[in-house]
């Protein structure tokens, strides 16, 4: 994403507080205050599993290869099966379901979404 080119001063310790707090926190908002008589709101991240998906590393299971190396070995490019009988791809699962994260996986969710957020609002 590109993140590594921003550096914010003074956001480690609020990551830290995140992490500390994830078991004990609800969410985390985010307002600017720039200009204290227009204080905007930009956004909340509730610390649940529906929030922290789309900001997970890797929330697909990579594909799982056919143990029979075999067949593999023989053809290569799969240039001998009979294009009739191929099975259709299954779309991908998720890795575990939104009940199976972790709060500390939330927290780190939280966090990439902040420093998206505080990408997002860089000038």
């Amino acid at each position: 994403m590109g993140h590594d080119k921003y550096v914010f001063d003074g956001i480690e310790p609020v990551e830290e507080r995140i992490r500390r707090l994830d078991e004990d926190a609800a969410y985390v908002q985010v307002w600017d205050r720039t200009d204290r008589k227009n204080e905007q709101n930009l956004g909340r991240f509730d610390l649940t599993p529906s929030d922290a998906l789309p900001y997970l590393d890797d929330p697909l299971d990579p594909v799982e290869l056919d143990e029979e190396e075999g067949d593999v070995d023989d053809d290569p490019w799969g240039m001998g099966e009979d294009l009739d009988e191929l099975e259709e791809d299954e779309p991908p699962q998720r890795a575990s379901s939104t009940l199976d994260l972790t709060p500390r996986q939330i927290a780190e969710a939280a966090i990439r979404w902040l420093r998206e957020l505080a990408v997002s609002n860089t000038v």
